[in-house]
């Protein structure tokens, strides 16, 4: 029996197509100064888990603080990622590599970041990757199974914000 998970706002939900029917998994408690919330956050499936991270995304643990990511699993337990070493973004994209969750790109203090973090659920670990020599934001995001490729977006020109169609 296949599903199909669905991330809308903080609501983490299952579709079963042979059922034609929505089952509600986690409602991930965001945190209440968070403007913005669920907006341009990005997803990975691990397999067993679901990743978000960043955007207008915060979430409010049991313990008071807030975080820029959470695990979810699909009993419906939601846990805080550890602190990311970089900024949290908008506009970025994420892909799994089979056990990383890469993040790069997306916009923050109104220019195109070029940096990004790759994060592994297994040892609950972040490490910062090198920077890139063009930053974009609203990019596509492939991996090959050996390279990450990220392909055209927007990117801040001189004095204006423009698209690019080249890949690096």
């Amino acid at each position: 029996k296949k599903s199909f998970v669905v991330v809308a706002a903080s609501t983490v939900q299952t579709w079963h197509p042979g059922d034609d029917d929505w089952t509600v998994v986690a409602q991930v408690p965001q945190a209440e100064e968070c403007e913005g919330c669920g907006y341009s956050e990005t997803v990975v499936w691990t397999g067993k888990d679901l990743l978000l991270w960043g955007g207008g995304f915060s979430y409010r643990a049991p313990d008071g603080r807030t975080y820029s990511g959470v695990s979810v699993k699909l009993d419906g337990d939601v846990n805080p990622l550890p602190d990311a070493p970089i900024p949290v973004r908008w506009w970025h994209n994420s892909i799994w590599t089979g056990k990383e969750m890469i993040v790069f790109g997306g916009g923050g203090d109104s220019h195109a970041r070029k940096d990004g973090a790759a994060y592994n659920p297994r040892s609950r670990t972040w490490r910062k990757l090198p920077r890139s020599p063009v930053g974009g934001y609203a990019n596509s995001l492939l991996w090959t199974g050996k390279e990450m490729i990220t392909f055209g977006g927007i990117r801040n020109g001189p004095d204006r914000v423009s698209g690019f169609p080249d890949g690096f």
